[in-house]
């Protein structure tokens, strides 16, 4: 088995790629993979592909959806500058907001979005620019503008624009955090306010979590507070209920969430160890010829995009935001429970009526 590949070292095919365009004097961007060799090309995207797919699921999904040619060259060129990074389309992150604000954000825009407030605030300047090949361009993300012959420049939103833009995302981000609903208000308080000396002062959130018992202890609550509990109002004791409910529903999908990661685990190396029986019937001839071998590789590439397609459907239960009912965590339990039936059937069908037949040729 190879070594395993560390996060900020690129595949190799990626290697030989950058190794190209530097050698042709070339810069590492979207438009110079453009200019490389289809084949060449090709084998970086299959590297890239099978790279995010072992280490960075949430990005594997993310460049899965990629629809358009310039947008998967514009990620693959970000992931060989900083293979770490795992690419992106140079989006901007909450990480990069404060020197944003100096130096201005950027975004996909059109001809006139540009020419107008939010960019460069002229319509003249805006097409020269734009026209000039001065911005990476891109079909426009409307599929009825992009048959139009429409397009998209990643172009500087102007000062103002950006410092909003900045902001508003840091005050989302901070509302994701694990912290009490009523702190919420105070960290967006201060956010919003962050040029006023006055600064709000944040609960001591340790304790808070602590104090689960109405008497505030953190202890087992006693018969007093018992009897508190149970004066509560008829709405508020729903509220209770249905909060109960919500975290047993949602501690459900986790768990059908680790059973469908083991189940992709396993299949994955299984269908891995394919390869060595289709290397012992490639050097065989006679009976053994190139259609069984050409029958094996397509049922197995089948069984491969099924499996990937239970890892995509992982990746987004797994990362799926806070339900507000019981009915949506259980759909989407049912759905990957499904999805994780479906793979294990065809699987075994083909564990039996495929690969048995070839069990022959395994390395002893």
């Amino acid at each position: 088995m190879p070594p395993k590949r560390r996060p900020d070292q690129l595949p190799a095919a990626c290697e030989e790629l950058r190794a190209a365009l530097v050698k042709e004097g070339g810069d590492v961007t979207a438009a110079g993979i453009a200019g490389v060799e289809r084949g060449l090309r090709q084998r970086a995207f299959s590297a890239l592909n099978s790279a995010l797919k072992a280490s960075n699921a949430e990005k594997y999904v993310e460049f899965s959806k990629l629809k358009f040619d310039e947008e998967k060259r514009q990620w693959l060129s970000a992931f060989l500058i900083d293979p770490k990074s795992g690419g992106s389309l140079m989006t901007n992150t909450v990480e990069r907001s404060v020197a944003s604000i100096e130096r201005g954000s950027w975004a996909w825009m059109t001809v006139e979005e540009f020419g107008g407030p939010r960019g460069c605030n002229s319509m003249e300047h805006a097409r020269k620019r734009c026209e000039g090949k001065e911005f990476l361009e891109r079909p426009h993300e409307s599929p009825i503008l992009a048959d139009e012959g429409v397009k998209q420049y990643y172009c500087p939103l102007n000062h103002e624009d950006a410092f909003t833009k900045t902001k508003t995302e840091s005050v989302a981000l901070e509302t994701k955090t694990d912290l009490p609903e009523d702190s919420v208000d105070d960290i967006r308080a201060m956010m919003e306010n962050h040029g006023s000396i006055t600064v709000p002062t944040l609960p001591n959130t340790k304790r808070r979590r602590k104090d689960i018992s109405p008497s505030g202890s953190g202890a087992t609550p006693s018969k007093a507070d018992a009897e508190e509990h149970t004066d509560l109002s008829p709405e508020d004791k729903a509220k209770l209920e249905l909060e109960k409910q919500l975290a047993e529903a949602q501690s459900r999908l986790k768990d059908v969430v680790k059973k469908a990661k083991v189940q992709y685990d396993k299949v994955n190396k299984e269908l891995g160890e394919v390869g060595a029986i289709e290397d012992r019937i490639a050097s065989k001839s006679g009976h053994w010829g190139e259609g069984p071998l050409t029958f094996l590789r397509e049922q197995t590439q089948q069984q491969k995009e099924n499996n990937d397609n239970l890892f995509k459907l992982w990746a987004k239960m797994k990362n799926i935001e806070k339900q507000d009912s019981v009915e949506a965590y259980e759909s989407c339990a049912k759905e990957l429970s499904d999805s994780m039936k479906n793979v294990n059937e065809l699987y075994t069908i083909y564990r039996k009526n495929v690969l048995a037949d070839f069990l022959q040729f395994r390395k002893k």
